[in-house]
This record gives C-alpha cells, sequence and structure tokens, in this order.
C-alpha cells in the first residue's frame, strides 16, 4: 500500500452530489451505533460493508420492484429479511416467474451470495440467522435447472459453478509425494481466484484487522453524507483520514468477499 496522495481515495467517486443517504444508516458520529467487535464477526462485518454499496442497494431495489408488479410474486419470493431464491409454492414456474427469479438468481451471483438477498436496510443483528453464503464453499452444485435466454437457471435455489469453477477440481495421487502436488494445486486455485475476483491481485483473505472495521464504516457513513473532512476532523481528531479511505472503500468495493 503505498501512501502517495496521488492515489488518494475520493469519496465523490462513490458517492454522486445528488445522493440521499438511507434513512436506515447510523450517525457516523457515534460509535456506539456500530457493531461491536467483541459482538461481531468478519463475517458480520462482511454484510456490513456490502449493504452500504450503492450499487447493492440500487440492484435490491430493482429486484424489489420487479417482485411487486406481481402481487403473487410476494408469497412466493418476499421474506422479512429480503427475497430467497427458493419458491416456497412447489409447482411449475411460469414464464414471468422464470423471468424474476433468473433475475434474482444474476443479482445473488453478482454479489456473491447464495440464496439470500439480504434487505440493506437490516444490519448484522437481524440476519444473524440467515448468515451470508458466499459462493465460494455454499455451492448447490444442481441440476434441477431451467434454460432461460440461453443460460441454465437452477430452480432448486442452487448457484451453477462457472467453466473456471468447473476446472478448479484437482486430483491427487497419493503414491506419489504430497508437496509437488500441492504446490501445483496451490498455483492452479490461485489462478482460478485471480480470474475469478477480475483479474486483481489482492486475492487473498483481508489480513485487515477487524478493531478497524467500525472506523472503517463510520468514516463510510459520513462521506455517504457528504460531510467535508473538517467536520469528521472534528469529531475524530486522531483519524488518518487518507489511511481510513484506503482501508475502507476496497471494501465496500468488493474486498468484503474476503473477510472469513
Amino acid at each position: 500500500m503505498t501512501n502517495s496522495r496521488e492515489s488518494a481515495i475520493n469519496p465523490k467517486d462513490f458517492w454522486p452530489s445528488d445522493h440521499i443517504a438511507p434513512t436506515w444508516l447510523p450517525n457516523w458520529r457515534y460509535n456506539d451505533e456500530y457493531p461491536d467487535t467483541k459482538e461481531a464477526t468478519k463475517h458480520d462485518f462482511a454484510w456490513e460493508f456490502l449493504r452500504r454499496n450503492l450499487p447493492y442497494q440500487k440492484d435490491y431495489q430493482i429486484i424489489s420492484s420487479l417482485c411487486d408488479s406481481e402481487n403473487y410474486l410476494l408469497d412466493r419470493y418476499k421474506g422479512p429479511l429480503g427475497y430467497n431464491i427458493f419458491p416456497p409454492i412447489i409447482e411449475p414456474l411460469s414464464p414471468f416467474s422464470i423471468n424474476f427469479h433468473a433475475d434474482l438468481y444474476n443479482v445473488l451471483k453478482k454479489w456473491g451470495l447464495s440464496y439470500y438477498l439480504l434487505n440493506p436496510a437490516y444490519d448484522f443483528r437481524h440476519t444473524a440467522t440467515i448468515s451470508m453464503m458466499w459462493r465460494t464453499g455454499s455451492f448447490n452444485y444442481s441440476t434441477e435447472t431451467v434454460l432461460h435466454n440461453g443460460q441454465h437457471i437452477p430452480i432448486d435455489g442452487g448457484i451453477i459453478p462457472s467453466e473456471e469453477e468447473y476446472e478448479t477440481p484437482y486430483l491427487f495421487d497419493l503414491s506419489l509425494p504430497l508437496k509437488p502436488q500441492t504446490e501445483a494445486a496451490e498455483r492452479v486455485l490461485k489462478k482460478q481466484q485471480k480470474r475469478a475476483m477480475g483479474g486483481g491481485e489482492n486475492t487473498e483473505n483481508s489480513n485487515s484487522s477487524i478493531k478497524d472495521y467500525p472506523i472503517y464504516l463510520r468514516i463510510l457513513d459520513a462521506d455517504a453524507r457528504g460531510v467535508s473532512n473538517s467536520e469528521i476532523k472534528l469529531k475524530l481528531p486522531s483519524a488518518n483520514l487518507f489511511s481510513l479511505r484506503r482501508g475502507a472503500y476496497p471494501l465496500l468495493n468488493g474486498g468484503y468477499k474476503r473477510l472469513r
């Protein structure tokens, strides 16, 4: 990580000038409105970063509007915390329902979620009973699919692996030394992981400390409200805004997936 001012993060690149912060956003001035690191896990903080992501909020609203447009879909997909890809009514899905199901599936896949598209208005305490399930390690290799617009859509809630992920399984020969095989497998896995993460170099689990996450969230929330640097410094005089933003925004912008 460089401390060059040329690489400083500009909050205006993330929050448009006409952005209105959602009413559920905590008050950044008060630390006790944020998760306690003694209570919350990195997994919980992953959700806290994701729900603040503006494109995620917009995608949730799109799915919500699609669901609201047909009342019968409300009973089928909508739950108290968001949208569940498992249709509770066991019957063949109608063509319109397949359209919605496919849209929901693709949004879940986009954000690295399985099964539940959670309402960003709910914090980690409300969503604790529905653990976020990342695509890595929570696949259902389903054969119950429907071909929709050239894409195989699972109708039982499964997430179908991409072609790259199908290439990942690696066979070992236990009659041969294991170290060369595990080293070769690690190279393959890292290559596939890099491709899955869009080619980025920083594909390992985040090595940031959980103790930093509450203040990261406070800075994000202040920026989302358009609070000036001078006002933030009045409340947080010892805060290094440059360093904090360099830690917070990558987590907001996809890095949450590596909080395990």
